[in-house]
Parts: structure tokens; C-alpha cells; sequence
């Protein structure tokens, strides 16, 4: 037989159709028609697949079966050991909610030394970037306030895949400067003196009072949100009173005229207690805090845990396995616990001995050198004990003309941060504490100068010449210098 005639009796054999066939399409069609509504299958949680929508819920018990959103499939957590020297970039929850631009960064970190990056989860606006895991009481807690804006909506995969290759995750929390919840709790808020209204700094931005103690629990419960969705790390950012603005005319309802770097002292103190265990030195007694009485007097007590439920028993196997893991105490009423997922399955731990997030803070680079609060607070050894890391921001283009004698700070990048980490140093040791707990915020933006690869090298070399190993490069832009970063 020919080709051609080969080629034109196969297209006969794939047209020709069956009888059986055509009765079978039949009767299936005819079994989609007539089917009773209500015995289409529902899942779990009594709710119906939508024929008119792929991948649709509906809900069974409305009449115009109204649909619904579908509810977010568990996730898997994922924590990487921190790196024994963090070097880090910092990326915006912008960029981190969009792959193309992510990507290069990520590009950057796979061809050079760097191994960690500080991603917002709430900046100075006050949305969180994320969608909190609501089956847990951190996430039910940050979902109740309302203050989220899900920039990143993939962010626990995102946050897997940078620990795939091995990435250590940071997320960044602004916490007093918070416009977001001054809308929804104004009792928080700094006021104006003269009249009680909401205070403004110079950029219009509302604050929290330092010392309220809802903010301090708002903030711990973002943290835990956050560690359980994959952070390593939680950085604390504007933990300060603010410093721009109509400083005469500004009054604090809630911290009064208490001693501002004894508040934030007690706010370092409570985030120690509820976040590590209260793992800082000479930390043996519940942290107080003022409080507001109704004759507007400020009064100190101990703070209240939150209302979280305590456990007696546990029936998941995954808890069991956690608890001979961290060697857990389940004895009833022994810790607050918290819900997290862990592959996959929804357990109870207990956030005093269960694996915790590594906590920082950034303080203003003058901690290093000043021994008062600089009128916002910030005292370093008032800081330090109640934390793993500080970040000092010792940007050189942040200091005055005349620092070190320096027309131009800026343009001297090596000697204003050796001088000013050295600084650092010195006070930690004097305190009896390890200067590795120093991790600062190096330069990589143009601001006094134009900053080329070689000046942000010179901050490198400046921080491992006081002998730290550690550092965070910031560019509010996300568009870091070549060269910056030694290749690998």
C-alpha cells in the first residue's frame, strides 16, 4: 500500500465513532441534567462546588447560593538557621510582592556573599504586608484590627523558596509609627498638647505612644504572625518617640512624663518575656508599664499576659514529636500557647520554650557615641539585653557637618563607621555583654555623596576592623551598588 493511501486510512479509522460510544456521552449527559442539586458533593466545611465557576464555593444555605471565598490551603513553615555573619539586604513589601522584581535581588544574593535579606512586614504606614494565618491566635489577633494590605501574597512560599536556597528571612516592623491603628485606636495616639488632637510629625505621620501597652501586645502578636508563616527574625524598626515636628506642642496621654528610655526599656523588657522567654539578664519579675487612671494620673503595673487559652492535653501526633523535639513542659496550665501549622497540621506550642523567631532593633546610629536618650528614648545598654541583635543606623550622610571634624561626613564612609562602631563596641563590653550582638545598617544610597562600590566596601571593612563580622545594607530604592557585595 502506498503512503498516501496508508496516510488517508488512518484520518478514516480517528473519524469513525462507535455506537457504544455515542450511547455512553448520552446517558452522561443526561445524568448531568437531571442530578439533584443537593447531592452535589460538599467538602469539609459544608460547602458546594460551583458549576458556573471553576474552582468556586458557594454557600449551601443561601437561597441565590451567593459565593464565597475559598479558604487559604494550610502552609507549610520553614525556618534556616541564622547565619553566623548576617549579611543582608533590605527589600520593600513592594518588592517583595513583585516577582520581577524581587527576582533580581535574589539574582544578586545567588552570585555574591550576601545570605540574608530584611523584608517589611509593617512599614511606616502601618499596613501589614501579608496575609496572617487565620487558623492561629496571632494571625486572628492582627486580622482583627484590620490593618493589612496584602502586598505580598504569596509570602510564605516566597519565604520558602528563599529558604530552599538557603536564605535567612528577616521581617522588618515599624512599631510606633503607625498610622493605620492611631485611625483605629486614637486613645493610643501622641496628642498636641494645646488641644488634644492627634499629633503630627513634619511628613504628617501619626504616632503611638510609646508606653501603651495594647500597642506593645499589637506588635508581639504581628511578630508571632509573622514567625509563623516562615520568618527567621523579626527586626524592630521605630521602637522611639518621634524627633520632627512641633516638639513644644506634643504631649503623651499614656507614658506621661515618665523617663522616656525607662519605657522603652519596658517595652524591650516585655517583647524579651513574651517573645524569648524572658531570656535577658535580670529579668525576674513581671514588666511594668503605666497606665492611665481615670483622673489622668500615670500609674505602673504589671502587665497582663494576653487572654490567650492554656492547654491540658494534646491528642495531634505532631505535637507529641514537638514536644520530645524542644522537650516541651505540658503539664496543664504551664504556658499560654499559640497556634501554628507545622507540615501542614495545626498543633499548640509553647512560646517559652518552642522554637522562636530571633529578635533586633534598629537604633539611631548616635547610640554608639551618646550617653543620653538623644530626647527619643534610645539608650543602647538599655536596649541590648533584651534583644539578639541591634542594627545602629550609622549612615554617614546621617551625620551633622563637623562630626569627626568632617566638612562632609558622608564623603568619609571608613572612618565614620570604624569610629562609630568602635563606640558600640566599647559600651557592650563595658556592660558584660558581647559587641557580636552588633549588626549596623550600612549605606548603599546616594545622599551627601554618590556612593560607588568602594565606599560601601570601606563600611564593610570598617565593621570587621572592630572586629564584628556582621552587617545590613539599606537602599530605600532596592537598587543595591555592583560590587558592594563580594562576588562568590
Amino acid at each position: 500500500m502506498s503512503k498516501k493511501c496508508r496516510y488517508h486510512t488512518q484520518n478514516q479509522i480517528r473519524g469513525f465513532v462507535p455506537i457504544w460510544v455515542v450511547l455512553v456521552l448520552i446517558l452522561v449527559l443526561a445524568a448531568i441534567v437531571f442530578i439533584p442539586r443537593d447531592v452535589i458533593p460538599s467538602n469539609e466545611n459544608g460547602l458546594a462546588g460551583n458549576p458556573g465557576s471553576a474552582g468556586a464555593l458557594v454557600d449551601e444555605n443561601s437561597p441565590t447560593g451567593t459565593p464565597i471565598a475559598a479558604p487559604i490551603p494550610p502552609v507549610q513553615k520553614t525556618h534556616v538557621t541564622i547565619p553566623k555573619s548576617v549579611k543582608a539586604v533590605y527589600i520593600s513589601s513592594w518588592v517583595a510582592g513583585t516577582p520581577s522584581l524581587r527576582s533580581k535581588i535574589i539574582d544578586l544574593i545567588d552570585k555574591t556573599e550576601l545570605n540574608a535579606v530584611v523584608i517589611d512586614i509593617k512599614d511606616y504606614t502601618g499596613m501589614v504586608s501579608f496575609q496572617p494565618l487565620t487558623e492561629s491566635t496571632a494571625g486572628a489577633a492582627v486580622m482583627a484590627e484590620g490593618c493589612i494590605e496584602n502586598r505580598i501574597k504569596d509570602a510564605a512560599d516566597f519565604i520558602k523558596d528563599l529558604h530552599d536556597k538557603n536564605i535567612y528571612v528577616i521581617g522588618r516592623v515599624a512599631v510606633f509609627q503607625d498610622p493605620c491603628m492611631v485611625k483605629k485606636h486614637p486613645e493610643w495616639a501622641v496628642k498636641t498638647k494645646s488641644t488634644g488632637e492627634i499629633w503630627k510629625d513634619d511628613k504628617g505621620i501619626t504616632w503611638i505612644d510609646a508606653g501603651s501597652p495594647e500597642a506593645w501586645e499589637y506588635n508581639v502578636q504581628i511578630a508571632r504572625a509573622s514567625h509563623e508563616i516562615g520568618f527567621d527574625e523579626i527586626n524592630f524598626d521605630y521602637i522611639r518617640y518621634p524627633s520632627d515636628g512641633n516638639m513644644v506642642d506634643i504631649a503623651f496621654p499614656v507614658s506621661g512624663t515618665r523617663e522616656r528610655s525607662e519605657t522603652l526599656k519596658a517595652f524591650f523588657e516585655y517583647i524579651d518575656k513574651e517573645l524569648r522567654g524572658g531570656r535577658a539578664i535580670g529579668v525576674t519579675k513581671p514588666v511594668p508599664a503605666p497606665v492611665v487612671q481615670a483622673d489622668g494620673a500615670t500609674s505602673t503595673v504589671p502587665i497582663k499576659p494576653a487572654a490567650l487559652p492554656r492547654y491540658t492535653t494534646a491528642t495531634d501526633p505532631a505535637f507529641d514529636d514537638l514536644v520530645k523535639e524542644y522537650g516541651l513542659d505540658i503539664s496543664a496550665d504551664s504556658a499560654r500557647r499559640a497556634d501554628v501549622l507545622l507540615d501542614g497540621k495545626k498543633i499548640t506550642t509553647d512560646w517559652d520554650k518552642a522554637p522562636r523567631p530571633v529578635l533586633s532593633a534598629d537604633l539611631f546610629g548616635f547610640v554608639t557615641t551618646n550617653n543620653d536618650d538623644l530626647g527619643i528614648g534610645q539608650i543602647l545598654e538599655k536596649v541590648a539585653p533584651y534583644v539578639d541583635f541591634i542594627g545602629p543606623m550609622v549612615y554617614p550622610s546621617h551625620y551633622p557637618k563637623n562630626f569627626m571634624g568632617f566638612a562632609n561626613p558622608a564623603a568619609h564612609p571608613y572612618d565614620v563607621i570604624n569610629y562609630t562602631m568602635a563606640g558600640g563596641v566599647k559600651k557592650l563590653k563595658d556592660i558584660g555583654l558581647d559587641p557580636l550582638k552588633l549588626r549596623p545598617w550600612l549605606q548603599d544610597f546616594n545622599l551627601g555623596a554618590t556612593y560607588t562600590s568602594d565606599m560601601v566596601r570601606a563600611q564593610i571593612r570598617a565593621t570587621y576592623d572592630v572586629g564584628l563580622t556582621g552587617w545590613m545594607l539599606w537602599d530605600a530604592s532596592n537598587t543595591y551598588t555592583v560590587g558592594g557585595a563580594l562576588g562568590i
